[in-house]
C-alpha cells in the first residue's frame, strides 16, 4: 500500500507505474490535477483513493486496472468518467460524488460487480438506460442532481428502482413535469408511486 495523504502533492511521479505489486494507492487531500497515464501499469491495484483533490479527468489507462475493486474519486473537478470504466468488471464501489459530471458513460452498465454507486452532488440531468443492468447494486445515491429523466429500463436493478421511487421523483422539477403531462391529457402511473409523491402531483 502507498499512502500519501495531506502532502500537498500537485502530481504523482510517472515512475509510479513501475510498482507492479502495489495493491492500494491512497492519495486523497492533495492538489492533484491529474493522475499519470502510467497508473494503468499497476496491474495488482485493488483500491484507488484520490478524493479531495483537483482532478479534472481520469486517465483512460484506468481500464488496465483489471482487479480494481474500489474507486474513490469524490470531491474533485471531474466533468466526465472515461468510457473505458465499463471494463472494470471487478469494481464493487464507485464514489464520484461532488464533481461536475453532466452524464454517466453508457458503459457503466457493464460494471456487473458494482455494489455501491455514489453520484450525489453533480450536474446529472438524466441516467443512461444501461444503468438498469446493474443488478448487483445494494447502495445508490443520486441526491443533489438536476435529474429529470429516469429510464424505464431500470427495472432490472431493484435497489436503483427503489431509490428512484423514494428519492429522485421528489424533485420539484419532476413533480411539475408530471403535473404538466397530466394537464396535457397524458396517462401516468401515479397510483404506483409513494403516497407522498402522489399527493404532491395530484395536489
Amino acid at each position: 500500500m502507498m499512502y500519501c495523504s495531506y502532502n500537498r502533492l500537485t502530481e504523482l511521479p510517472s515512475s509510479i507505474g513501475q510498482l507492479a505489486s502495489l495493491d492500494k494507492l491512497i492519495c486523497p487531500n492533495n492538489r492533484l490535477t491529474e493522475l499519470p497515464f502510467s497508473i494503468g501499469q499497476l496491474s495488482s491495484l485493488t483500491r484507488l483513493d484520490c478524493f479531495n483533490n483537483e482532478l479534472v479527468k481520469l486517465p483512460s489507462s484506468i481500464v488496465q486496472l483489471s482487479f480494481l475493486v474500489v474507486l474513490e474519486c469524490s470531491n474533485n473537478q471531474l466533468k466526465e468518467l472515461p468510457y473505458s470504466i465499463g471494463q472494470l468488471t471487478f469494481l464493487e464501489e464507485l464514489d464520484c460524488s461532488r464533481n461536475q459530471l453532466t452524464e454517466l458513460p453508457f458503459s457503466i452498465g457493464q460494471l456487473s460487480s458494482l455494489v455501491l454507486l455514489e453520484c450525489s452532488n453533480n450536474r446529472l440531468k438524466e441516467l443512461p438506460y444501461s444503468i438498469g443492468l446493474l443488478s448487483s447494486l445494494e447502495n445508490v445515491w443520486f441526491d443533489s442532481n438536476p435529474i429529470t429523466n429516469v429510464p424505464k429500463e431500470i427495472t432490472g436493478a431493484k435497489q436503483l428502482v427503489d431509490y428512484c421511487k423514494r428519492r429522485l421523483p421528489l424533485l420539484d422539477l419532476c413533480v411539475r413535469t408530471a403535473k404538466r403531462l397530466i394537464a396535457e391529457g397524458r396517462t401516468l402511473p401515479v397510483d404506483t408511486l409513494p403516497r407522498e409523491l402522489k399527493s404532491r402531483i395530484e395536489g
